[in-house]
């Protein structure tokens, strides 16, 4: 009876509140609301039409209840006020049934865990893995709209978890559809036709939460690198680029307008207070009243063109282009409720640390004294069953969560002896071996194996987060009306039964503290054991304590110094530079359309700019924006962008850490030369970048001219010995590059021929070619910078098509210094008289050196003998 008794009170125990009874105030009543509105919906659904098949249909012939269900019964209430709020019900259903697809791969209709067949056919798996990935695209670029207009405080938390789990996703498919298709691009337009959308829809950008948190620290780190500049050099490169960007004849003109306006509304003003000052006090209140509503009509109407111009953008009927400060709809229009979002935000967490301390007093000595009782009887209650008091867990082991299980006291209590070492409790946990496991390497299976070609289908951990923020979703917000809170203000209850589980954890390590103590005297009152001196044990720990600091001190060479000091130190001699603010939107490019039937005809097509831009966002923007995307995603330590002269892999570079908010570490052989020569000096290098890196996250190490590194035959010439880098690079970031490590190494080459292949492309994980533009890319640019340099656009008469057509070999560099050079002042003046002709563009393009077919096939050459595609080649030649 007593180990009946026993089990049944601990099985009631729980893990994290003990044996507290959480209520679930908000759930209960959103469940009998849904009983109301159940009546409703089918009465609804009634007058509707049989034949078409409506996702409520589908819903409500799914069942709500079971651990794999993601479909409900009851359609939520119409919000009809918040347009945000229905936007975001309908992506939260569209990942649903995403997530419900994909967990019918691993799990039946009963929640049972099935075995996963490989797919054989390497097509089929391409195809697999293609459609799910736009999926996602799809699904992430419309969450992150929905962010934007969203203010609600908790359900914004909600959704950036699960933006941050489907950008995750989106990532682990682009790696699978690399190690399947065996190349870093891929094409998608026969998916995208399929599903009747464009490339730009598919489009990967950065979060607006993570660009949100990207702009305060780009301008703290632009501040301090101009004040560490103004200190170590007379030139600041900073200042100097401000001061070099000239005024535009434009806005000169509207710089001139606005003095002599200024000095016309001056006389007026004077004159009229003249004429008022004349006149009787009634005739200047009906003057003052007069220019009053002048003012406030000219104020209505510049708000209502204003509100109908960002209604007309939102629709697509006016291009991005015409925003006057340049920036896409979306940030446009979410700007608005930026400063709503982030008053809710101070709110709720305010209100969270009341929650909090409210908890304490009301709640927090009922559950103190329950999981006390409940501690203390569980121990005489297995002394009556042992004999003796059992060994209490320690707090880095579990405390009271190890006792409170399935098994009964007698089990638990045996299962503590076999763990006692020097009369402590020291549990093997299973988690840290998990932990080890935790990082991923590149590549991280390899489908083409030598039995022949076998793509395993495995769950990922965003996955099931995404289920978790799903689950949460249908939960409670599903069937939440939300319709009444037009304030938007956060849920108190909800935020109740979040921290209420937080106080329990709390108020468990309090009283664990307790029971130690106690049970210490009970073991010397009762089973007359010898009491532990603490003073001595406490002596104990702290030695073993400033043993392990003593080591960590040994190990860092510079424990004396923080990291502003290294910081410092590392720009005052020229690591650590000023990255000029660029955007992948400056990396003009458009997509290949062809791409798709060159595949079917079994040749290799060559990738868009377009394709680079995407490239470039998967393998290093998004992995650097964000600790949890790095966390959970492949890891990328060494990224090459490899492309001919003037292709603008330097605005790559710098996209990258405009994008990220990433310190660039510059670590080019000619950078370095004279600073570390010695094998010291280079260990010490090594250190610092790591420890300034870590502390200081992102951050890119660049090297400049990396083929310098790997040349077949040394230049004897060159003093800083670029070769003796090589290995000590991939031995530190091997080691000091782990998934969450928001660091990543970058190399630019425009001569890759120049190397040892088989160790230059070993060195790197990822390569990404930047070709030069196609005719649909130079056709973008030439109307681009024409535009840019008219401040108009490009008239019809012009032929377009023609310069795309004969500037063909030339790169947008090029394009760009040819518009601004023939575009000048002078030159638009005579557009009255004489129009724009193609004559004077082809003329000063033609003094310029094209991208010549040699220099083109010998960097072929060089990206066909890569790993990657080799093993492709070898698939088609043998297909």
């Amino acid at each position: 009876m007593a180990d009946a008794t026993v089990e049944k009170r601990s099985s009631s125990i729980k893990k994290g509140s003990s044996s507290i009874s959480i209520p679930k105030g908000q759930n209960n009543v959103t469940v009998g609301e849904s009983k109301k509105s159940r009546s409703r919906s089918e009465s609804k659904t009634s007058i509707t039409s049989n034949s078409s098949t409506s996702s409520e249909e589908i819903i409500a012939s799914r069942p709500r209840h079971g651990l794999k269900s993601l479909y409900w019964k009851v359609p939520p209430k119409d919000i009809p006020s918040n347009l945000e709020n229905k936007r975001w019900h309908r992506l939260s259903l569209d990942l649903a049934r995403l997530n419900k697809e994909e967990s019918a791969v691993f799990f039946d209709n009963s929640g049972k865990s099935i075995d996963v067949k490989p797919i054989t056919e390497p097509e089929k798996a391409y195809d697999f893995v293609l459609s799910r990935y736009v999926k996602y695209c799809l699904i992430a670029n419309k969450l992150d709209n929905c962010y934007g207009f969203l203010v609600h405080p908790q359900k914004r938390l909600l959704l950036k978890t699960c933006i941050s789990a489907v950008f995750t996703r989106i990532l682990e498919l682009k790696n699978e559809l690399v190690q399947i298709d065996q190349r870093e691009y891929h094409f998608f337009d026969s998916v995208l036709q399929s599903f009747q959308h464009t490339h730009d829809e598919i489009e990967l950008r950065i979060p607006l939460f993570i660009r949100e948190e990207r702009a305060q620290v780009l301008k703290n780190r632009e501040r301090i690198l101009s004040l560490l500049y103004d200190k170590y050099s007379t030139l600041n490169p900073i200042v100097v680029q401000q001061e070099q960007k000239a005024m535009t004849r434009a806005e000169a003109i509207l710089l001139i307008q606005r003095q002599t306006r200024y000095y016309l509304g001056m006389v007026k003003s004077e004159m009229a207070h003249q004429v008022i000052r004349a006149k009787s006090a009634e005739l200047a209140q009906k003057l003052q009243q007069s220019t009053i509503n002048k003012w406030i009509v000219k104020a209505t109407r510049n708000h209502t063109f204003s509100h109908k111009n960002a209604l007309d953008q939102l629709l697509q009927m006016i291009p991005e282009d015409n925003v006057g400060s340049g920036q896409s709809v979306i940030d446009f229009m979410s700007s608005r409720n930026k400063a709503k979002a982030k008053e809710k935000e101070a709110e709720f967490e305010a209100d969270k640390a009341l929650v909090e301390s409210e908890l304490y007093e009301s709640e927090g000595p009922h559950m103190a004294w329950t999981l006390y009782y409940n501690i203390k009887q569980w121990l005489l209650e297995a002394r009556d069953i042992l004999g003796k008091f059992p060994p209490y867990p320690e707090a880095e082991d579990g405390g009271s969560l190890v006792l409170f299980s399935d098994k009964s006291i007698r089990e638990v209590a045996q299962d503590l002896d076999t763990f006692v070492v020097n009369g402590k409790v020291t549990i093997v946990k299973e988690k840290k071996k998990k932990r080890a496991k935790k990082e991923k390497k590149i590549p991280k299976k390899n489908p083409w194996g030598p039995n022949g070609f076998e793509y395993i289908i495995d769950e990922t951990e965003c996955m099931r987060e995404m289920k978790t923020c799903s689950r949460e979703y249908c939960d409670y917000w599903y069937f939440k009306d939300d319709s009444r809170n037009f304030d938007q203000a956060h849920d108190r209850e909800l935020l109740k039964e979040h921290t209420r589980f937080q106080v329990a954890e709390q108020i468990r390590l309090e009283v664990d503290e307790l029971i130690r103590a106690e049970l210490e005297n009970l073991t010397y009152a009762i089973d007359r054991q010898p009491r532990v001196d603490s003073k001595k044990a406490k002596k104990k720990d702290k030695k073993k304590k400033d043993k392990q600091k003593q080591k960590k001190e040994n190990k860092d060479l510079t424990a004396d110094k923080t990291i502003e000091e290294l910081f410092e130190s590392l720009v005052s001699q020229g690591i650590i530079q000023y990255s000029p603010k660029a955007t992948l939107r400056d990396f003009l490019g458009d997509h290949c359309f062809s791409g798709a039937e060159l595949d079917l005809a079994k040749k290799d097509p060559l990738p868009a700019l377009a394709d680079v831009r995407r490239m470039i966002t998967a393998f290093a923007v998004l992995p650097l924006s964000s600790n949890s995307i790095h966390e959970n995603a492949p890891l990328i330590r060494k990224l090459l962008i490899a492309g001919v002269r003037g292709t603008g892999k330097k605005l790559l570079l710098r996209a990258i850490c405009h994008e990220t908010g990433a310190n660039l570490f510059d670590l080019s052989p000619k950078n370095l030369e004279g600073k570390f020569d010695s094998p010291q000096g280079k260990k010490m290098l090594m250190h610092l970048i790591l420890k300034v890196g870590k502390a200081l996250e992102p951050t890119v190490f660049w090297i400049g001219d990396c083929e310098k590194m790997f040349l077949k035959k040394r230049d004897k010439t060159d003093t800083s010995k670029p070769h003796q880098w090589v290995n000590i690079l991939n031995k530190t970031l091997k080691k000091g590059i782990k998934n969450g490590d928001r660091m990543m190494l970058i190399g630019t080459t425009s001569m890759p021929e120049l190397t040892k292949q088989k160790k230059f492309n070993k060195f790197f994980d990822r390569i990404i070619m930047v070709p030069y533009p196609n005719y649909s890319t130079r056709y973008l640019a030439w109307k681009h910078f024409i535009s840019n340099n008219t401040h108009a656009p490009v008239p019809p008469y012009f032929n377009l098509s023609l310069l795309s057509k004969v500037s063909e070999g030339y790169t947008i560099d090029a394009i760009k210094d040819t518009c601004a050079k023939v575009l000048t002042k002078e030159l638009q003046a005579k557009f009255k008289y004489r129009p724009m002709c193609v004559e004077d563009f082809i003329h000063a393009i033609s003094k310029r050196d094209p991208v010549y077919t040699e220099e083109q096939e010998q960097f072929l050459a060089w990206y066909n003998n890569t790993p990657l595609a080799k093993q492709r080649q070898q698939r088609i030649h043998a297909e």
